[in-house]
């Protein structure tokens, strides 16, 4: 460029402001960084990641009830939208029958509901709201979770250090709503079928494929946390290699140590000039 402004009779000082925008290009494409195996590693759990998060949303199959447990015919699963059996209801659904059922046998409310039936279907109304409330706000956990898990996927595929920097806020984001969020669905929903069990018989559904699923989840967010925490450190060290250099630079080195010198061989201490006093 300023052999060309030198044959147009610019002077060197205007060069900067004709420079074109070819060579800034170029510069540019020299710090890109290749994705490594780390980086299709971690794109690809992100993928998986998304699956196994679709599955859970849209599947009903948190909590399993097998047919022929206390009577029912049909099995029951348990999801986080609504219940499958014979037929489906949604939480809301199931939380208002019961309550519909503890109006008609508790009468016009004056009285005390002192019958065993009014006494298991209010404990039914009140465990199936707990459940509709958990299964909910679960849902929205899960929707948190995979949109955050969707952006740190989108901000690996640009891989240099500042998308990265936030894939890996994304990451830990999803992994810490998921963990708390899984923990206390299933600590709910145990506690609310005990509520019905203490005036009545009702089947408690047990871990069904969409838990295991939501564990395998939080093992690949952290996994996922972990392995970007790393990319991000070696994509640091190419894009900046000046830093790296001064950093080497700026350390200490060890100061030397003399060597420990004894007396030399035949010699002996110098006999004390004066009787030590005591």
């Amino acid at each position: 460029m300023s052999v060309e402004l030198a044959r147009s009779g610019l002077p060197a000082v205007l060069a900067p402001f004709f420079e074109s925008d070819d060579e800034e290009d170029e510069e540019e494409e020299k710090i890109v960084v290749k994705k490594t195996f780390v980086s299709y590693t971690v794109i690809y759990m992100a993928v998986f990641c998304l699956f196994l998060q679709s599955m859970c949303l849209l599947v009903q199959g948190w909590r399993y009830n097998a047919a022929g447990m206390q009577g029912y015919t049909e099995s029951r699963t348990y999801g986080l939208i609504g219940v499958s059996g014979k037929t489906f209801m949604s939480h809301y659904q199931n939380y208002d029958q019961a309550c519909f059922y503890h109006t008609r046998i508790a009468g016009d409310g004056q009285g005390a509901c002192n019958m065993a039936l009014c006494l298991y279907y209010r404990a039914k109304c009140q465990s199936f709201r707990q459940v509709m409330v958990v299964s909910y706000t679960m849902l929205v956990v899960m929707v948190t979770t995979m949109v955050a898990t969707f952006a740190g996927l989108f901000f690996v595929l640009r891989h240099d250090s500042f998308f990265l920097g936030w894939a890996r806020r994304m990451w830990a984001l999803a992994f810490c709503l998921f963990i708390p969020g899984l923990v206390i669905f299933n600590l709910q929903i145990d506690s609310a079928f005990a509520e019905i069990n203490k005036h009545g018989m009702y089947p408690t559904p047990v871990f069904y494929v969409n838990t295991y699923c939501a564990m395998i989840v939080c093992a690949v967010l952290g996994a996922n946390m972990i392995l970007t925490s790393n990319l991000l450190s070696f994509v640091k060290q190419i894009e900046n290699p000046e830093e790296s250099d001064e950093d080497e630079d700026c350390a200490v080195p060890p100061r030397p140590q003399a060597p420990i010198q004894g007396p030399a061989a035949g010699s002996h201490p110098p006999m004390p000039t004066a009787v030590p006093q005591y």
